[in-house]
């Protein structure tokens, strides 16, 4: 692994991004189990979405920040708080508005989620923007992720109040609006930015081809700001037109990611690379389908299985098994204690290879059934939220013991 040019000077304490992680798993398990036990549900599915997905992806920048990009967070515990609580609170509200159907508790779970979501891409845009920092290809990714995340939180809330508070208005958002700003606008381009420095670190791959940086990030934020200026407009172009374009950066970002892990110097069996390659590959069939679409017919619930089961949870998984033990290590060499576990023992490969298989059970299964593909995402999150857990309280033990 290249740690040069880290450091945690300006890093937030460990359970700043170790609570939205923890967090993150526990409200996954929520969420795959009341699928599971009562069918697909929009609300439910929120939980692995904003759950999951939102809570690890600010988990990470609240880390990545100032440790690979060099930008300190402005008033990072406060900003914490406030960005946890509100998330936790909406999803609260979003869910038991949902169970009682209560107009009251969904309009407050708008508002807390807005506040959260949005209060998280001011600070951290902020933060950006006001810093001596470089703006290399992964800040600028990551700037560009928060502003379509903030963009996407709009026309969620958006939604959620043409069903609950304002029922009859003239002007809709389109739910496509909704999906695609927070997929290929946040996920995608935060996804690409994070690799342009992480699969290089970690995996002791090649550096990104310039291109990357300077064709495909431009081209897939063109892209979604197209898109979502069309929509707004109402301007009427087959949506399948946008997804065949939108395959070209997906395509080129897949392609070249893989041939950087194949051919990475340390080949070395390590399951959290399996997790990458799974995601990569399935997101790269996914792309081809966007164009195949264009000819033949392919099912919405396939696009959810190859993106975001397929792509975007595995390569969550993948990055996790590589930042969680990272984090535990760099922490406590930091703090000048350097007898403590290597970074694969604060999580064993026997854990992260049993969690594969059970990934791999859960991919196959969400091809025929979302209910019974749940109940095995269920076992999924729970040994990841081991794996995270037993790593933290490996951490919190030796640093108890030393200092």
């Amino acid at each position: 692994m290249n740690f040069s040019g880290l450091s945690l000077d300006q890093a937030p304490p460990i359970y700043v991004p170790f609570g939205f992680f923890i967090t993150a798993c526990i409200l996954g398990i929520f969420g795959s189990l009341n699928i599971a036990f009562f069918g697909y549900s929009y609300v439910y599915f929120h939980f692995i979405t904003i759950g999951f997905f939102g809570f690890v992806m600010i988990g990470a920048l609240f880390q990545m920040f100032p440790v690979m990009i060099g930008v300190g967070v402005k008033n990072v515990i406060p900003t914490f708080y406030t960005v946890f609580s509100s998330l936790l609170l909406g999803l609260s509200s979003f869910y038991l508005g949902y169970i009682f159907d209560n107009h009251t508790l969904m309009a407050f779970a708008g508002v807390f989620l807005i506040s959260g979501f949005l209060s998280f891409c001011a600070v951290f845009l902020y933060s950006l923007f006001n810093s001596s920092a470089n703006y290399d290809a992964t800040s600028i990714a990551m700037a560009i992720a928060l502003i379509f995340l903030a963009i996407g939180t709009l026309f969620g809330a958006s939604i959620l109040a043409q069903y609950y508070i304002i029922q009859h208005s003239t002007f809709n958002i389109q739910h496509s609006l909704h999906i695609n700003t927070l997929f290929f606008g946040t996920i995608f381009i935060l996804i690409m930015g994070i690799s342009f420095k992480i699969i290089p670190m970690f995996w002791v791959a090649k550096e990104y081809p310039p291109y990357c940086k300077q064709f495909i990030l431009p081209l897939a934020t063109a892209l979604t700001a197209i898109f979502i200026l069309t929509k707004l407009l109402w301007i009427d172009i087959d949506d399948k037109i946008y997804y065949a374009l939108f395959a070209l950066p997906l395509l080129a970002f897949y392609s070249i990611s893989i041939r950087r892990l194949k051919n990475r110097k340390r080949k070395l069996k390590d399951y959290s690379v399996y997790f990458l390659y799974i995601g990569l590959g399935l997101g790269f069939i996914g792309a081809l389908l966007l164009l195949a679409q264009n000819f033949i017919t392919v099912s919405s619930h396939i696009f959810l299985t190859l993106f975001g089961f397929g792509c975007v949870l595995s390569f969550i998984f993948g990055l996790l098994y590589k930042i969680v033990p990272f984090l535990c290590w760099f922490h406590l060499t930091s703090k000048g204690i350097f007898d403590i576990p290597t970074i694969k023992e604060f999580v064993e490969e026997k854990y992260i290879k049993a969690h594969f298989i059970v990934h791999i059970l859960f991919l196959a299964l969400s091809f025929f059934s979302i209910k019974l593909c749940t109940s095995v995402l269920f076992v999924s999150f729970t040994l990841l939220l081991f794996n995270i857990t037993k790593a933290y309280l490996i951490y919190h033990g030796i640093t108890k013991k030393v200092l």
